[in-house]
Parts: C-alpha cells; sequence; structure tokens
C-alpha cells in the first residue's frame, strides 16, 4: 500500500505522469509543452499553471491536482489566486484545463477552468465528471 504523499511531495507523482505523457506527445511536431517553474523550483514568483501546451497553434494551460479522495478536491488546493492567473490567460484565447489525479483510485478527471469558479462549502464535488486515464485525457487528437 503506498504512504500517503507528505505536504511536501503531494502532486508530485501526477505531475511526473503528465510530464512522461506530454513528452510522449511532443515527438509529434504539432505539440510542444513546458513545465513552468513554480515555488519548489526556486521560482518567487506565482506560477501560472503546472504545464503550457501548445497544440496545432493553440494554447492550453494545465494545472495538476492530486487527491487521495474519490471525487472531492478541497478549495485549498485550488487558490482563488492561480484561477484568476488562468483565466486572464483563457480570456485572452488560451484554453485552460484542471486534471485531478485519485491516487486512491488511479484514475484522472479533467475540467475546464470555469468549473473551479464556483467555491460553495469546502471543497468540489467531481462525481459529475468521468474518471479516465491519462493516454485518453492527454492524446494527439485532443486537449
Amino acid at each position: 500500500m503506498e504512504k500517503p504523499a507528505s505536504t511536501a511531495n503531494r502532486g508530485k507523482v501526477a505531475e511526473k505522469e503528465v510530464k512522461r505523457r506530454l513528452e510522449q506527445l511532443s515527438v509529434n511536431s504539432e505539440i510542444a509543452a513546458y513545465r513552468l517553474p513554480d515555488a519548489r523550483a526556486g521560482s518567487f514568483t506565482p506560477t501560472l499553471a503546472d504545464f503550457l501546451v501548445v497544440q496545432r497553434g493553440e494554447m492550453c494551460l494545465l494545472e495538476i491536482k492530486e487527491t487521495q479522495h474519490e471525487y472531492r478536491l478541497p478549495h485549498a488546493n485550488f487558490g482563488k489566486d492561480q484561477v484568476a492567473r488562468m483565466q486572464r490567460f483563457q480570456l485572452a484565447g488560451a484554453k485552460a484545463y484542471v486534471l485531478v489525479y485519485h491516487s486512491t483510485l488511479k484514475k484522472w478527471r479533467k475540467a475546464r477552468l470555469d468549473y473551479f469558479q464556483e467555491r460553495q462549502g469546502g471543497s468540489w464535488d467531481l462525481r459529475d465528471l468521468p474518471l479516465c486515464e491519462l493516454k485518453d485525457i492527454l492524446s494527439i487528437d485532443k486537449l
């Protein structure tokens, strides 16, 4: 059985899986991906998202979240300030998605940034989003 992720390592498993998948897709010249530096990488400026991806001329921001819960993501895991930074780019034409990895299920959910605008209670209930494999969320045909 996996040990729970420490606060410092929370999300690292999910980020590594996404990075690996984006590297696989980047062998195709229609996709380029970049892991944006965050505080753990020494950046003093709040980051925009975890990954910047360009696919066939369209810019996409990907934020990666990891939770041990089977369908909830706490609001504290995705601050209003970060949602707002991503939203500025979305308003300018970028796509913006949040990929949530449910570590106990080893499955993913994908949501548009708009999904996280409303905050009621202390967490989002993600049950209305289908559980998927990462390869089905990130493919050469869609982001």
